[in-house]
């Protein structure tokens, strides 16, 4: 990649492609050679001055502590240290920006890229996909005037533009997905996904070839010509392959490898190449550094939640550490091209997740040249300790060895990672001195308590199947051990796991072929372990029969009883417990496994219609329609009642079905009438809007946006148990404030940005999300839950994102499938309760999702500000955290292992070189000394240079 500058006009290659056949009635403008295409190369090894970046950062973190200068976001002082250390240090060498989630790792990267746009250089950044947002509003805050980023996030989506922007090489900077790579080829892939290579061919083969149209090369140029025409997927593939072809030539082993492939045959059968491209065969690393070369040279890359897909080999000849992951980001580093004096910056609030190895891991990630023996030594040696010392705490020698463990592991870390704590030292012993019973505790602001479902709960419910099947599930699983899968199948051994967590149906058991095999002849241990399974298949089938019949015998159709499943209801009080306050508290919720989470949304929408039924209010959704979820109201309404929960209509009388059902029809018919009295002002304020963005949009389109405001509107003033619409006045406020909430991120673009640009994409980008918006509110319950899994699509995570930040916006509950939601995502500015539904393996995990609502200007933070200044009244306001935990099941197990885990992630990130039990254990005389001792990376403390 280094060197390579303009093209043989002396413009960037591939910016003069289209002119030559906008007409096309011509090919490509091609080239009368290959040799021809060499381009104009800069001087070899040139990269951006390192130490001219340094100087603009320091220039920044002045102009910013002065105040002079900036016309954005001010950077506050924690902040303006990060940037000094960054710019003492870049120079050298790659850092991690390790600091604590919610402190503004982002705001430092957007700096730095800055000062290299400004000396010249390129820069990417490697984002998680749904976090590309984030970070335009970022920039956009911190430097309102300055060049923004251009995107990448699937090559199709880019293909498919007209206005794709193409790479340059000049000073620029990209947001690059996670998940950006070459499509995913097929045996049965079309031409266009498989034609890269050949166009790349194409315009390295002399012209006389290219314009005979008998030869393979004119064969493929009369069909992307043809197909250009028409097609953005081609043009696009064209100017890529005019852009990559000049690098090409001077790397002989590539070109070589490229000649290798068999070439594209138009119209015909391509099963070679196809078979040639597909995932893992040489090809398609072929294919990968083309596209890195089309990217071109980056002076610098930052990888935000550089932790994800850890695969790199981090060593020196002596030690070595390797795990294995997912290879999606190591894959797309490996594409992007680099120099030697390059620098790569990796943020991440979790550097450490499992094992302290992960740290090698990372050192590697971001191309740290230095010694690996002793910081792998160093980082071994604490490992040790912290589990010698977690064990006898009460040992001064053990004690002692921690304490040198834990400064030679900060001297060997810091000179390549800065961290900055949420809460600085000050503040962590002012949260001490208000509760002192947290005084070792690595976060004394958080409450963390486990949320224990008993077992006897799982006889206490409407059914008494719970336990049984439990067991059975217990049984079945034990009864498998030492059987072979070729049998049994995959799955039998853990099935015990399903249950614990919510996921009620053992497919496995209630299908008649629930044996893979059965051997012939049988010896006769295996004939009484299958015996024994046989008798706990029945004994589960006998509880899940019993279970389904109590479901029918209510009468309820529709009706289906997983919904009362322990955990599921426990949970719901937990929920409830903070939603129900007079002050009602925004609950965040995480879970793993997507059916019982559905369940637990259901009951929960459920029980919030019944609440409105008895204080007499409107409900938005069309509950009297919905047989199953009626059915789920009506039976929480029944214990609801018994429980004396309900006070108003509902309460003291017994109601058939038919009579709940009118109520929800009547209290339906209430939430039409409010919605038809602002029908005319919401058309009035939104055509408005309307007219001022996008005058050209349909009939059509504009009656489905009215329908999807009024829709937003409603949800989140009906929360509080209003039952009048809002006042003329107060519409066109909330409207302006759903518009900019909802709307706008959905449009976002750059802020430098001409005026009318990219009217057609906003445009295009508008309407994509009218539609979406619309099958999304037609299809969904009441908004005081919500559901955010892998299927949810970007543009609605982002509206989610945006009611659950007002107090009073809905959802009221987000329910986020742990992957999706528990990184990168601000949820912070209104919640500050969350609850793990499921249990995670990794500690990081659990911090990171506490992390979406653990933050600077969280709500908490005001809380608490607010608490001080009242004189301190009431108990102080914490971060609340519950752990669900079904008792004596493998969900306790895989808690308490993850709370072992937990040791060792607080030891090195969080200053917490002990548990909090044991340190009444520890000589008095060496505390002081072990609490100093613990590994503290802020860059305002003094380092060795």
């Amino acid at each position: 990649m280094e060197g390579f500058g303009t093209g043989p006009d002396g413009d960037t290659p591939g910016s003069g492609f289209p002119a030559p056949w906008d007409d096309f009635s011509a090919g490509p403008a091609l080239p009368e050679h290959h040799r021809t295409l060499r381009p104009k190369l800069g001087t070899p090894g040139m990269s951006v001055d390192w130490d001219r970046v340094a100087a603009r950062l320091e220039e920044l973190a002045r102009e910013h502590a002065t105040g002079r200068g900036n016309k954005g976001r001010t950077l506050r002082e924690d902040q303006r240290a990060t940037l000094s250390f960054v710019a003492t240090r870049l120079p050298r060498h790659g850092l991690i920006v390790a600091d604590e989630v919610g402190t503004g790792k982002t705001t430092i990267a957007c700096a730095v890229i800055k000062a290299v746009l400004a000396e010249g250089g390129r820069a990417a950044v490697l984002v998680p996909r749904g976090l590309i947002h984030q970070w335009r509003a970022e920039y956009r805050a911190l430097f309102p005037d300055a060049q923004g980023p251009r995107e990448l996030t699937t090559l199709p989506q880019w293909l498919e533009e007209d206005e794709s922007p193409s790479p340059t090489d000049g000073p620029e900077w990209w947001l690059i997905s996670h998940g950006f790579r070459y499509p995913r080829v097929t045996h049965r892939s079309h031409g266009s996904k498989i034609a890269f290579p050949s166009l790349v061919r194409l315009f390295l083969e002399p012209p006389n070839i290219v314009a005979d149209g008998r030869t393979s090369v004119g064969h493929i140029s009369n069909h992307a010509r043809k197909h250009a025409k028409d097609h953005a997927w081609w043009r696009n593939l064209l100017r890529m392959a005019e852009r990559v072809a000049p690098l090409v030539h001077d790397r002989q082993p590539l070109l070589q490898r490229l000649e290798a492939l068999p070439l594209l045959k138009p119209e015909k059968d391509n099963r070679e190449l196809c078979e040639s491209l597909c995932q893992g065969k040489e090809a398609h690393s072929v294919v990968s550094e083309l596209l890195g070369l089309w990217l071109g040279r980056f002076d610098l890359i930052v990888i935000d939640e550089a932790h994800k897909s850890r695969e790199e080999t981090f060593e020196d000849g002596e030690e070595k550490s390797t795990r294995r992951a997912w290879k999606q980001l190591p894959s797309l580093l490996q594409m992007l091209g680099q120099g030697h004096r390059s620098r790569r910056i990796c943020l991440t609030a979790t550097p450490m997740e499992l094992a302290p190895h992960d740290w090698g891991d990372l050192l590697a990630r971001a191309q740290i040249h230095a010694p690996r023996g002793p910081i792998l030594r160093a980082i071994d040696a604490l490992h040790r300790c912290l589990k010698a010392a977690k064990s006898t705490p009460d040992q001064p020698s053990t004690i002692k060895d921690l304490i040198s463990a834990a400064e030679c592991f900060q001297q060997q870390l810091e000179p390549f990672v800065t961290r900055r704590r949420l809460l600085d030292q000050a503040q962590l012993e002012d949260l001490r001195a208000h509760r002192p019973e947290a005084r070792e505790l690595a976060h004394p602001h958080r409450r963390t308590e486990r949320h224990l479902v008993p077992l006897k709960r799982l006889a206490a419910g409407q059914s008494d199947a719970w336990r049984p099947m439990l067991t059975a599930l217990e049984g079945y699983s034990h009864a498998a051990r030492g059987l072979d899968e070729s049998i049994v199948g995959t799955r039998a051994k853990v099935l015990y796991t399903k249950l614990a967590n919510g996921l009620v149906s053992a497919d496995e058991l209630e299908d008649d072929d629930w044996l893979q095999s059965t051997p012939s002849p049988v010896d006769p241990r295996t004939a009484a372990k299958l015996e024994r399974l046989a008798y706990w298949r029945k004994k589960f089938r006998d509880s899940r029969q019993e279970l389904n019949r109590s479901a029918l015998e209510s009468g309820i159709t529709g009706y289906h009883p997983d919904s009362e499943h322990p955990r599921i209801l426990s949970v719901v009080e937990a929920i409830e417990a903070w939603t129900g306050l007079k002050e009602s508290e925004k609950v965040l919720v995480f879970g793993v496994f997507t059916l019982p989470m559905r369940r637990l949304r259901d009951v929960l929408n459920a029980r919030h219609c019944v609440r409105s039924l008895d204080g007499g209010a409107p409900i938005a959704f069309s509950l009297h329609e919905d047989e199953p979820l009626l059915a789920v109201a009506f039976r929480n309404m029944e214990s609801m009642q018994r429980e004396k929960s309900l006070t108003g209509r509902l309460a003291g009388k017994t109601w058939t079905l038919a009579e709940f059902k009118r109520l929800a029809l009547e209290a339906h018919s209430r939430y039409r009438k409010i919605r038809d009295d602002i029908s005319r002002h919401v058309r009035k304020h939104t055509d408005a809007l309307v007219q001022e963005r996008f005058a050209m949009l349909g009939a059509n389109d504009r009656e489905r946006l009215r329908e999807i405001i009024r829709t937003l509107l409603l949800d989140d003033w009906l929360v509080g148990g209003r039952s009048d619409p809002p006042s003329e006045e107060l519409l066109g406020t909330l409207i302006t404030r759903i518009w900019h909430d909802h709307v706008e991120p959905a449009i976002a673009t750059d802020s430098d940005v001409e005026e009318g640009e990219h009217d057609e994409s906003k445009y295009k980008q508008f309407v994509e999300w009218i539609d979406l918006e619309w099958n999304e509110v037609q299809g969904r319950q009441t908004g005081f839950c919500r559901l955010m899994n892998g299927d949810t699509k970007w543009p609605t995570r982002r509206s989610l994102q945006a009611g659950f930040n007002r107090q009073s916006g809905c959802p009221q509950v987000l329910i986020a499938q742990s992957q999706v939601g528990r990184e990168g995502l601000n949820l912070h500015l209104a919640c500050r309760v969350v609850v793990q539904f499921h249990a995670e393996w990794n500690p990081a995990s659990l911090e990171q999702q506490v992390g979406r609502v653990d933050r600077l200007n969280s709500r908490w933070w005001h809380m608490y500000d607010q608490w001080k200044r009242s004189a301190m009244s009431g108990p102080m306001p914490l971060i609340e955290v519950r752990q669900v935990m079904l008792e004596g099941t493998y969900d306790a197990f895989q808690w308490d292992l993850v709370r072992q885990r937990q040791h060792t992630f607080d030891a090195t990130l969080f200053g917490s070189l002990l548990p909090a039990t044991s340190w009444q254990s520890v000589p008095e005389s060496l505390r002081a000394e072990l609490r100093a001792a613990a590994p503290n990376f802020d860059p305002r403390r003094p380092r060795e240079s």
